[in-house]
This record gives C-alpha cells, structure tokens and sequence, in this order.
C-alpha cells in the first residue's frame, strides 16, 4: 500500500476505523515464532483474509484463544462477513475486561453499517467508558457519530464533550492541547508501520516547538483507511496556521477529529 500525500480533506469518521485501533491489545497470545508474521501483523497491514485465517487456525474455535478470536472477528468484520464475524467475537464479547470491551465495540460497528445506529451509539457509548486512553476516546467520538445517525444530537454533543476530555486529560499542561478546533496534520499513511516511522521523524521537532508528541489518529477517506499524524490543537486556523510556518516540518492545518 502506498503513503497518502498530505491534505486537508476531512476524513469519515465511520467505518473500520474504530475496529482497527482497537487491537493495539497488551495480550501476548499472539506473540509469534520464528520471525513469521503474526495474525495481528496481518490485521494492522489490512491483510484481513490472512488474519482471519492464521487467527482462526491460533484459536481454533470461537471461544478459544479471546486475544486471536478477537482479531478473526475484526478482520471478518474488515470484510464486511458478519456472519463469521458474529461467530467470534460474540462468545468474547459476553465475558468482561479489554478484551471483551474490543468485541462488543467490533460488533457495534456492524449494527452501524446495518442500519441500527442507535443500538450501535450505545454500545460504543459503554464501550467508551470501559476502555481507556486513545482507545476510549475513539469509541466515544464513533459513537458520537452514531448519535448523529440516529438523530440524537444532544448525546451525539455529550459524546463529542466526553472524547475531548479524554484528549485534554492526556494532555494536562499543555495549552495547545484544547477539545476541537485545529490540529497540524504531519503526515497520512496506509499503514501503522509508516505512521510510527513519521512519529519517530517528527517528534523532537513537535516537542520543541510545545506541541507535544504527535499523535496518530485512524480515520477513514472515500472508504479507505488511513492513519493520520497530528500535533497540536488550536482554537482557530490562524492559530494553528501560526504553530505551521514555525516548526519547520512539512505539514498541513486540518480540522481536528
């Protein structure tokens, strides 16, 4: 897959996104041997047939392995095969924890895309209140969006409030960080592995110049999935448009997500 140019475009807040950050697990079941990749490599790499398949022969059957039932799930889910999908992650999503949190995220997003998008906002609403940190935050901003869909614009505002505390409480102390308004977008990838790369390349520069460590945002664009690179937030565009001129990396002013 090749790196996507820098652009201001406004992403689609739907879709796959939420499945894909949310198997970045601390489970080491999948832990692979012999320098093989394993069936979360696959996954991250958007080698869906291959993770279905290598996390389905791990686990052996719904149920088994949660960590590699999880990821046949999600991957099914990828592409769009509810019903397989359904097969695994059901039987995790009854039990508690991360793991089972993931899960029930995973089978949210298919009652998103089959038209129940409220049954959907409130599973993601719980979901968000379970997970913690990046994870938390993107569940609550998906289900924001299924508010929305489902024409509950006071929860879909309530959601949005409730993703930008999560951003600001990571961030204490910083006044760049503020919810809403603006961001520099440093980069857009189609894949993590790139995304990490550029985070690596960029961060002494967004540190020096107090915007704290870049963060990677999974959206998607005209159905494909990216991972996008973001420092900063801003009240306004100028604002923003000022923290660009002066940090001397390549980037762009784009809404924040």
């Amino acid at each position: 897959m090749v790196d996507q140019p820098l652009t201001p475009s406004s992403p689609t807040r739907l879709g796959p996104c939420l499945a894909l950050v949310l198997t970045l697990l601390t489970l080491s079941a999948c832990a692979g041997g012999g320098g093989q990749p394993t069936y979360r490599d696959h996954y991250e790499a958007g080698r869906y047939s291959m993770a279905l398949m290598t996390a389905r022969a791990t686990a052996g059957r719904p149920g088994g392995s949660s960590d590699a039932s999880l990821v046949a799930g999600l991957a099914a889910e990828a592409m769009r095969d509810d019903l397989t999908a359904r097969q695994w992650l059901q039987p995790i999503a009854r039990g508690s924890g991360d793991t089972a949190a993931r899960a029930r995220a995973g089978l949210a997003l298919i009652e998103l895309r089959t038209g129940d998008p409220l049954t959907a906002a409130r599973e993601l609403e719980s979901v968000s209140a379970q997970l913690t940190g990046q994870d938390g935050r993107d569940a609550a901003r998906v289900a924001a969006d299924a508010y929305d869909r489902a024409g509950r614009p006071n929860d879909a505002e309530r959601l949005r409030r409730r993703a930008a505390g999560m951003y600001e409480t990571t961030n204490r102390g910083n006044p760049s960080f503020v919810a809403g308004g603006y961001t520099l977008q440093l980069g857009a990838y189609s894949t993590r592995s790139g995304a990490t790369q550029r985070v690596t390349e960029v961060s002494s520069a967004t540190r020096s110049a107090g915007l704290g460590e870049p963060s990677v945002e999974i959206a998607t664009r005209e159905g494909r999935v990216l991972y996008l690179i973001h420092a900063g937030r801003f009240r306004t565009q100028a604002d923003a448009e000022r923290a660009r001129r002066t940090l001397g990396v390549s980037s762009i002013v784009a809404e924040a997500i």
